[in-house]
Parts: structure tokens; C-alpha cells; sequence
């Protein structure tokens, strides 16, 4: 009996659209009637995420931000758990990142600072539906930790990056792909699995109990850490290859599928 369902939302719950379709809005509906709890688990901010939450009716219910850094209460916002990037390693690969052209943003008290507002910053904040802050250089700029970091780049290049960035902070910092074109950064030790595991311990629900639908690599560890999981059609081989079952179907519509194909609605 599956007794918690977590949610990625970027590629999973959602796609281009960034709309979650009235088809999986209904199942998951289906399911909550049943007695299942529903989880967001993502790498967006709080306030990019909670509009989720609001269309799912997930009140009282935990919402795991920034790939299990921060958890906050929904609707209340109370902070439950919050593990920022230390501002050395911050302010390190701001430096980097400046030095190498790539474009990074940072997440400071829920709210999304960036060193301009070009092309980048636009194509993320049509996805997040969130404000932006320009404040130039980000090395000059931060003097407290950031909760998450991104690097918006060329998927083509993100493996490259991603390799840099290891070399350059080592084992204090994770480094996962959440979209081709993303690059998040978030403390040693924090994952979604983790902050999972945490969720449904405070929810009384056993391993056992829990699904976890994803598609990024970032999702990983959830997917491995969850009783049951799927991982979405268009998700990376490696992650296809960990997950108990793959959907047959795209963003959105393959969470109502794997809702159906596990008798929860």
C-alpha cells in the first residue's frame, strides 16, 4: 500500500507549459480521496513551488525547496529544516563562474539574485514565475550563505561544468543537472532523498510505503531511497535504470499514469 507519493515538478508534474494537466490533477485528486499524502520535491524555491501545492490542496504538508535544502510548511511557510551552501563556497564559485563567463544565480531568503537581467535570467524566470534581483557581481555582492546555486548554460556543456565545479569545491558541495540547461549546487549532504526519508518519518510512513516520480538526475537518490519510483520516459538512461518502473508517457500526464498503474486512483 503505497501511503506517500513525491513529486518532482520540473519535467514531472509540469512541462514546457509549466500548467500540471487536468488529467493528473484529477487522479492525484482520486488518490488523496483514497487516504494517499502527496509531497512537492524540487529544486524551485519555496515561492516558486507553492502554486503547486495551492492547485493540489497539500496544505499542512511539508514542501521540500531547492533539492531538500530548505523545507518549509505549506501554506504557513514555517521553516522545518534549511541547509544553505556555506558563503566561502559561495563566494568561490561566484569568482569562477565570473571568470569563465557562465552565468550563475544565487537564492537568499527564498528570493533569486542574479548578475543581470539577460537572456538567462529571462529563461529561467519564464519557468519559475519568480522575481529576479540584479545586483552585479555576485562575488562582490554575497556576504551570507545561499541556500541553492545554478548555473544556466548550454546543455551541450553542463557534463563539462559540472566536472569544474566538482574539481573546483570538492566533496562540500553536490553538483546534479536538473534540467539539460540547469546546474544546481547545494551543500554536501543534502538530497532529496534525504529530505524524503524525513518527510514520511514525520508523517509516520515507512519506506515501504513511499513512491517518488522523477526525471532529472538530481532525482536520484529519491527515486532510489523511495519503496517504489518511477522515473519518466525522457528521464536519463542512468535514472530510467534505478527506477522500478519507467512511464510510457511525457511531463504531466505520465504522473497520472503511474497514479493509474499502481491502483491509487
Amino acid at each position: 500500500m503505497i501511503k506517500l507519493v513525491a513529486l518532482d515538478v520540473d519535467g514531472t508534474l509540469v512541462g514546457k507549459d509549466v500548467q500540471i494537466p487536468e488529467r493528473t490533477k484529477a487522479a492525484i485528486g482520486r488518490a488523496r480521496e483514497r487516504g494517499v499524502a502527496f509531497a512537492i520535491v524540487t529544486g524551485r524555491m519555496y515561492q516558486s513551488s507553492a502554486r503547486y501545492a495551492r492547485e493540489l490542496g497539500l496544505e499542512g504538508m511539508p514542501l521540500v525547496a531547492y533539492n531538500g535544502a530548505m523545507v518549509r510548511e505549506y501554506p504557513s511557510g514555517r521553516l522545518i529544516y534549511h541547509e544553505p551552501v556555506p558563503v566561502e563556497a559561495c563566494r568561490a564559485l561566484a569568482a569562477f563562474c565570473e571568470a569563465h563567463g557562465y552565468h550563475l544565480q544565487a537564492y537568499v531568503n527564498d528570493e533569486l539574485f542574479v548578475p543581470d537581467l539577460g537572456p538567462r535570467t529571462q529563461e529561467y524566470v519564464a519557468i519559475a514565475g519568480v522575481k529576479a534581483n540584479p545586483v552585479g557581481s555576485l562575488f562582490l555582492w554575497l556576504r551570507e550563505p545561499s541556500t541553492k546555486l545554478l548555473i544556466i548554460d548550454d546543455p551541450a556543456r553542463i557534463p563539462a561544468i559540472q566536472a569544474e565545479v566538482k574539481a573546483l569545491l570538492g566533496p562540500s558541495v553536490n553538483a546534479a543537472p536538473s534540467h539539460p540547461q540547469f546546474l544546481e549546487m547545494v551543500t554536501a549532504g543534502v538530497s532529496k532523498g534525504k529530505a524524503l526519508a524525513a518527510v514520511a518519518a514525520s508523517l509516520g510512513v515507512a519506506r515501504a510505503e513511499v513512491m517518488a516520480v522523477g526525471d532529472g538526475m538530481n532525482d536520484m537518490d529519491m527515486l532510489t531511497w523511495a519503496g517504489t519510483s518511477f522515473a519518466m520516459v525522457h528521464a536519463p538512461e542512468a535514472l530510467r535504470k534505478v527506477a522500478t518502473h519507467v512511464t510510457t508517457e511525457g511531463p504531466g500526464d505520465g504522473v497520472a499514469e503511474a497514479l493509474e498503474r499502481m491502483g491509487l486512483v
